[in-house]
């Protein structure tokens, strides 16, 4: 049994006590053991102290499209080769990497976010690119977030599900980092108004 708190009940015992009148009553308990579940995380670890990039240009050819936006976004984090980008689910750290990865990732955060204060009820977490080709199904559950393997590719995870309670407040400041590392690298990209329409999501 998964409690809200993540953790999970190993098993049960029961317990039969005779009344004086001949009848029983079955006490059931859990046994004091409590298996705790791993949580999703992720974050962008920085190696180095990070500087201006000297030598990053850019051009948003739509500046309508959030896609080619947040695709600058990586570039300048890749371009920089002092952060990773760091993934872990179902018990173990994902393969990801900062160029490929970390934009896909992006692009789906709003939707998590929305999981996550239950105004969508579920949201398939895909990673596509670069042969990582993994999906989640986060769904919403009262107060918790249920993570839940759906890949096809026959990925098989050390644990099958798990639960999240302050995925809201890992992701604000995820965001919050990933703005910090941008607006020091590349602050002009911060500028870009897709962009700044897409950090105001997050406060």
């Amino acid at each position: 049994m998964i409690k809200p708190d993540g953790s999970v009940v190993e098993a049960t015992k029961a317990i039969i006590i005779k009344n004086p009148d001949g009848s029983t009553n079955i006490l059931t308990t859990a046994y004091l053991k409590i298996i705790p579940q791993k949580k999703m995380k992720f974050d962008l670890i920085i190696e180095k102290p990070l500087t201006k990039l000297t030598d990053f240009k850019f051009e948003l050819y739509d500046k309508d499209s959030l896609t080619e936006a947040l695709s600058i976004i990586e570039d300048a984090i890749y371009q920089t080769h002092k952060i990773k980008f760091y993934f872990n689910s179902l018990g173990e750290v994902w393969n990801v990497t900062v160029f490929g990865d970390l934009s896909v990732f992006l692009e789906q955060l709003d939707d998590i976010l929305k999981v996550t204060k239950g105004v969508k009820k579920q949201h398939i977490l895909d990673f596509y690119e670069v042969g990582t080709n993994r999906k989640l199904l986060l769904i919403h559950d009262k107060k918790i977030v249920e993570i839940k393997n759906i890949s096809t590719t026959g990925w098989k995870p050390s644990i099958t599900a798990e639960t999240q309670d302050d995925l809201n407040n890992q992701i604000l400041f995820f965001v919050k980092k990933l703005k910090g590392i941008v607006e020091i690298i590349c602050p002009e990209v911060n500028q870009i108004a897709i962009i700044k329409k897409w950090y105001n999501l997050f406060q």
